[in-house]
């Protein structure tokens, strides 16, 4: 960065830009460091790991129709956190219904403090609302990354749209708001601006 902005200051017909995917990622570790995101991650993973610990249930659910693996946050990447919550919230209703049937009710799984746990999460309107929340504020962020992510086309033309779309998308979520928006707002922009 300093030496762009060096090149940039000597030779005026040169520019220098950042990386817009660094920039995203960044974003993206800062808003999943926000308290209520990160107690949202913990939830899902929560979930996810008594899942996939009993294979039972596993078993169960892969019986469903179109059914896809849940996929786990990851320490690696940050884009990997929203991806587990898009993921977990697409599979609210086969969670939901197999944590109310009666033949889980009466095994021994729901008996147990992790089951009961898990259960508690599951059947959390307010976390599904959450998470349902949270995915829609970065779905444009995430769609970003991955077009300047990719090697397939220049990106550059949809860094400043794409931008100003994920700004406004996450104003009309909070109904233009500004307490509830600012703190993701701030972010994107102190972020943006400091690149």
């Amino acid at each position: 960065k300093a030496v762009g902005g060096l090149v940039n200051a000597t030779y005026k017909s040169i520019n220098w830009s950042p990386c817009a995917a660094h920039c995203l990622n960044l974003i993206l570790s800062e808003i999943s460091k926000m308290n209520h995101v990160h107690e949202l991650a913990i939830k899902a993973s929560t979930v996810a790991r008594y899942i996939y610990n009993h294979s039972w249930l596993l078993a169960r659910l892969r019986k469903k129709k179109n059914w896809t693996e849940i996929v786990r946050p990851g320490a690696t990447r940050f884009a990997t956190t929203f991806i587990a919550l898009h993921s977990i919230h697409e599979h609210m209703h086969d969670l939901q219904a197999l944590v109310t049937r009666k033949e889980f009710a009466s095994s021994r799984f729901a008996k147990e403090k992790k089951g009961k746990d898990a259960i508690d999460i599951i059947l959390d309107k307010l976390f599904w609302k959450d998470c349902f929340i949270t995915v829609k504020i970065v779905e444009p962020l995430m769609r970003l990354l991955r077009i300047v992510d990719g090697d397939e086309k220049p990106s550059m033309g949809y860094v400043y749209e794409g931008m100003y779309r994920a700004i406004k998308g996450i104003k009309d979520i909070f109904k233009r708001n500004k307490r509830l928006y600012r703190p993701y707002t701030t972010i994107i922009k102190t972020r943006w601006d400091n690149q």
